[in-house]
């Protein structure tokens, strides 16, 4: 793995100097729902153009083309010379105007760590229900792109339909509060999550997290509607707080103190602004819904994992099964901040328990220790499901649990 550019180390102009310093980052963080890594560009363009328009279904993702699975920065072969990158991106462009219905376009730039170029393609969530490559869609699911279920077109449409033309189309104001919901959401948990995970990549990708709402709180701030405008100030306020906790410079001797300082500021302010601004106005009952879906949702992928686990062992894939219990102990996690319909306040600290120990899984080292770590490890998630399958059967109903 290459490590972070040192200051002093030039950048082409050519290539973007931010992206260039944060890419070892985001390489250790591993993929994810919003990351995937191609070690070089695929022969076949179908390849690519299934992660590009699975994220244009899904959410806003980036894809790094030059970064092996492992997150090891590998590069591009030809790329020195301007008219190569230049053949580069237009390939790029050709797949998403003519192998993506409907075409994408995401933004492509190059990072260089030790002369060693990758292409970034970030790609936004699109305006259209579902994205097809030769006829068939496609969607993210983790760290996977597949193609969609029957009944997932079916729910796609209806809901993009619903948002159109029906009366519960959200207003401007409605859905700039549901986008600040998500954002205090995902401050409080990844600051909660900074001390926990202080060893490299888990402090990475959790720095990384922060930097992301940082630029988040001030897209934010720069749109908020005039009815919420005294939101700005505290926005902006904690997006210099998400900086400074994601950018503070870490030695032996200094700036952790400081990290954490800036990152309890900033969940504090996140804090104040959901009791202040998010709490009075409510919640619909979609997006209630939408959140214990969520759980129940990541309750079967979770007994999934545990059904494979000995499976997976006996393959050697124990890193999948950490990432995979990581990736659901978030969600988790972020679910239980939210914490609407999902009924009292020990209910939601035992869903809180169970995300943590999910979180905690993903972080263990395998010791030679004649596989008693691995056992636990295979003990805990299995433990984890069983606990969420018990949670989720006394879920009170979506009346019982507002009430």
């Amino acid at each position: 793995m290459a490590d972070e550019p040192s200051p002093n180390q030039p950048v082409p102009p050519w290539a973007d100097a931010d992206l260039s310093r944060c890419l070892p980052t985001l390489a250790a963080g591993g993929e994810r729902q919003d990351m995937e890594f191609k070690e070089r560009f695929p022969g076949q363009a179908r390849d690519l153009a299934k992660e590009i328009a699975a994220f244009a279904t899904s959410n806003f993702g980036t894809i790094l083309l030059g970064v092996s699975k492992a997150g090891g920065v590998i590069g591009l072969a030809d790329c020195e010379s301007a008219s190569e990158r230049e053949r580069l991106l237009d390939r790029v462009a050709g797949i998403c105007a003519n192998s993506i219905k409907p075409s994408v376009t995401p933004a492509l730039a190059f990072a260089v760590v030790e002369d060693r170029t990758v292409l970034a393609i970030a790609v936004p969530k699109g305006d259209a229900p579902l994205y097809y490559v030769a006829g068939v869609p496609y969607l993210r699911q983790m760290a996977t792109s597949r193609p969609a279920e029957p009944h997932e077109v079916i729910d796609r449409v209806l809901d993009w339909d619903r948002a159109r033309n029906g009366s519960g189309r959200p207003s401007p104001e409605s859905e700039f509060l549901s986008q600040t919901a998500s954002l205090v959401v995902d401050v409080v948990v990844y600051a909660d999550e900074l001390e926990e995970r202080r060893v490299k990549p888990w402090l990475n990708e959790t720095r990384h997290g922060l930097a992301w709402a940082a630029e988040t709180a001030r897209d934010l701030a720069a749109r908020t509607p005039g009815d919420f405008a005294e939101m700005v100030e505290p926005l902006e306020e904690m997006a210099s707080n998400l900086d400074r906790a994601a950018h503070e410079r870490l030695s032996m001797g200094g700036g952790w103190d400081e990290m954490d300082a800036a990152a309890r500021a900033a969940r504090e302010t996140a804090r104040s602004i959901w009791t202040r601004w998010i709490e009075p106005h409510g919640f619909h009952a979609d997006s209630v819904a939408g959140v214990r879906e969520t759980v129940s949702e990541n309750a079967r992928k979770l007994a999934s994992l545990a059904a494979r686990l000995q499976e997976m062992d006996d393959q050697g894939r124990l890193d999948g099964i950490q990432s995979s219990a990581g990736e659901i102990g978030l969600v988790l996690l972020k679910a239980a901040t939210f914490g609407v319909g999902l009924g009292d306040d020990q209910r939601i600290e035992e869903l809180t328990a169970i995300g943590r120990a999910l979180r905690d899984v993903e972080t263990r080292t395998i010791y030679a220790d004649g596989g008693q770590s691995a056992r636990r490890i295979l003990d805990d998630v299995r433990d984890a499901s069983a606990r969420l399958n018990a949670w989720l059967a006394g879920l009170p109903s979506e009346a019982e649990a507002g009430a």
